[in-house]
């Protein structure tokens, strides 16, 4: 398979391209805001650097289909998921495919191991609670409810929101009512 990458800087580019020295990988050299490479035929398409990059202007270009990446609010507005869903694209919505940074940063506290039980079972197949599982369990609710992904995802998020930490009880409650309390949605 060829990874085909854009960069708006030259010498992002030679370097990246010392680093991963492989005819397969390919970066083009474009301007800022060129969306180009989303029309590319290709089997994902993975928005890595810009948030709002899916929106009404780039989803009807895209020819992949599966859309999954690691950039933070890939969506323009939530709503634009239907766009996605009526081109007949599976997206898989960044908080669900890219949440090792979080893991990494929440457990850099208790220093770093080589093979890391607590950072390697998210990349698993039989953790509960890796990736790959959230992600089929999001899509199997996407194909049984007729939901987006993103409205999938959001509802199973929304539930395990609910749930006793393990560890640390209700603390998620505890920091809903704080933030109501001190009025933050007012400010």
């Amino acid at each position: 398979a060829a990874v085909i990458a854009t960069e708006i800087d030259s010498r992002q580019i030679e370097r990246a391209q010392k680093e991963i020295n492989d005819p397969r990988f390919k970066v083009q050299l474009v301007e800022r805001g060129d969306c180009s490479v989303l029309a590319e035929k290709a089997d994902i398409v993975a928005p890595n650097a810009l948030g709002a990059i899916l929106n009404p202007d780039t989803i009807p270009t895209i020819q992949a289909p599966i859309v999954c990446g690691a950039a933070n609010n890939q969506l323009l507005d939530p709503e634009n998921d239907a766009q996605l869903l009526a081109k007949g694209i599976t997206y898989v919505p960044d908080f669900v495919c890219n949440r090792m940074g979080i893991v990494h940063c929440s457990n850099e506290q208790y220093g770093y191991l080589n093979d890391d039980d607590l950072i390697e079972r998210h990349f698993s197949r039989d953790w509960e609670n890796s990736v790959f599982t959230v992600t089929k369990k999001v899509l199997k609710l996407c194909a049984t409810e007729k939901l987006s992904t993103a409205k999938a995802a959001n509802r199973l998020a929304d539930e395990e929101s609910l749930k006793q930490h393990p560890i640390m009880g209700h603390r998620a409650q505890r920091i809903i009512n704080d933030l109501v309390a001190d009025k933050w949605h007012t400010s």
